[in-house]
């Protein structure tokens, strides 16, 4: 019979666990870094793929314009807002601001809206350059025209039994909609 004795104690027999901790956790971050590594590399290889086929792709086809359908819906679109515009314009609306701008001594002759841009052009006839003045500032002054200009003015086409006693003008300004001021 063989008496087997050991002395060492169970300390040292325990002091091999952390060696054996520490080389399973340095195994497994390298073959975690092999296996990132490798990854970083096909990654690579396929950003320079997308990058190539990216590059030839912008190089065959320049942008494409749009189709003749979209434009021709656009200019339709286009052509029936520009019509609502004039079914909803109120002419009483803007006679009634344009009465409040003029002077004694003008008389209007033509008013021609221009839809698309906003504006309105006033021709007329006045007794003298001041009257015309006075009611490029009266309309200056109004809530309902901004950008009043005095487009021209002149004595032309005028009955010759009437010069020197009128002045044909043109005032373009731009007027304020009910309901947009």
């Amino acid at each position: 019979m063989k008496i087997d004795i050991n002395l060492s104690t169970m300390r040292y027999r325990r002091s091999n666990a952390p060696y054996v901790l520490i080389a399973a956790l340095v195994a497994i971050a390298a073959s975690w870094s092999a296996y990132n590594f490798f990854n970083y590399g096909i990654n690579q290889k396929r950003i320079a793929l997308y990058k190539e086929i990216s590059a030839r792709n912008e190089r065959k086809s320049p942008p494409a314009a749009p189709p003749a359908d979209v434009r021709q819906i656009k200019e339709k679109v286009s052509l029936i807002n520009g019509i609502i515009i004039q079914e909803t314009f109120s002419w009483t609306g803007l006679l009634t601001a344009l009465e409040q701008s003029v002077p004694d001594n003008v008389s209007i002759i033509e008013l021609a809206p221009q839809f698309t841009e906003g504006k309105i052009v006033v021709k007329g006839m006045a007794k003298s350059m001041k009257d015309v003045l006075e009611f490029v500032s009266r309309l200056g002054g109004s809530k309902h025209f901004t950008g009043v200009f005095l487009l021209k003015h002149s004595e032309e086409g005028i009955p010759s039994s009437l010069v020197g006693e009128r002045l044909t003008f043109s005032v373009s300004a731009v007027y304020a909609r009910e309901g947009t001021f």
